[in-house]
């Protein structure tokens, strides 16, 4: 197959899955970008690409949120500056510093996504209502765009997926997250501008288009979803991730 062809099918199918759910588009790109790619394409390459591509889409699919009134405005300045901040931060850190590094605190959180699931299944079952406040956001929206860059994706996993453990609103946590996904990806994008090579660039519009094609789709789909179901989807999702991250560990530091 054409590489244009596998670019838009990876940002197309990566979008379906964010879109729907709030998260796992930058696993789902820089997993695929590797799996596919895998003679010329760095893990700094791959998340600078994936965050590329997420302007467009995350700028398109927040205006499709806020046209809906999905986004909490309060929440959204409270994670606004902290997120710039674990961005910049972030894209620093990979461009200079070797992944290696990241990969001691991926078992971590692999752990803490199985814990997170398990609590939005107790909620989708509702064996439990009160929302208990367990986290500070801007601590939360700081660390989760910090990983999202250097992991090559997880602000939706790390973040969306707190937001509706912690008992709020999921589709105004959705829509409220993407929309602070679209600053962090623009923060770590410009940050990842002056620091690694332009030869991505191509690579980066057909992702795109890609995915803006699935945004209108998927957000469909996110809000004729009932709401058991999506909170039950985003559990297996976590599972499915954290289940990537111990195995991809487990390798690492057995060879």
């Amino acid at each position: 197959m054409n590489d244009f062809w596998i670019y838009i099918l990876i940002g197309f199918f990566a979008q379906m899955i964010d879109g729907a759910f709030g998260m796992a588009y930058g696993v789902t790109t820089t997993s695929l970008l590797l799996f596919f790619f895998p003679n010329f394409m760095s893990p700094a390459m791959a998340s600078a690409i994936m965050h590329f591509s997420e302007i467009f889409n995350t700028g398109y699919s927040s205006y499709v949120y806020k046209k809906n009134k999905l986004i909490n405005k309060k929440m959204f300045l409270a994670m606004l500056y902290p997120a710039i901040f674990g961005a910049v931060i972030g894209a620093i850190f990979i461009s200079f510093f070797s992944k290696h590094y990241v990969n001691y605190i991926k078992p971590f959180i692999a752990i803490y996504f199985i814990v997170i699931s398990v609590i939005i299944v107790s909620r989708a079952l509702r064996l439990f209502e009160k929302r208990k406040r367990w986290f500070s956001i801007p601590m939360l929206s700081a660390f989760g765009a910090f990983m999202d860059t250097t992991g090559g994706g997880g602000w939706g996993a790390l973040v969306t997926s707190a937001l509706i453990a912690g008992g709020r609103d999921y589709r105004t946590s959705i829509g409220t997250a993407h929309a602070i996904k679209f600053i962090v990806v623009l923060c770590s994008s410009l940050t990842f501008l002056f620091l690694l090579p332009l030869g991505y660039l191509w690579s980066v519009v057909w992702i795109s288009m890609g995915s803006i094609l699935a945004v209108p789709i998927s957000i469909s789909i996110n809000n004729k979803l009932p709401q058991k179901f999506g909170l039950l989807v985003v559990a297996i999702i976590l599972i499915l991730i954290a289940v990537k991250i111990l195995i991809n560990s487990w390798f690492y530091f057995n060879h």
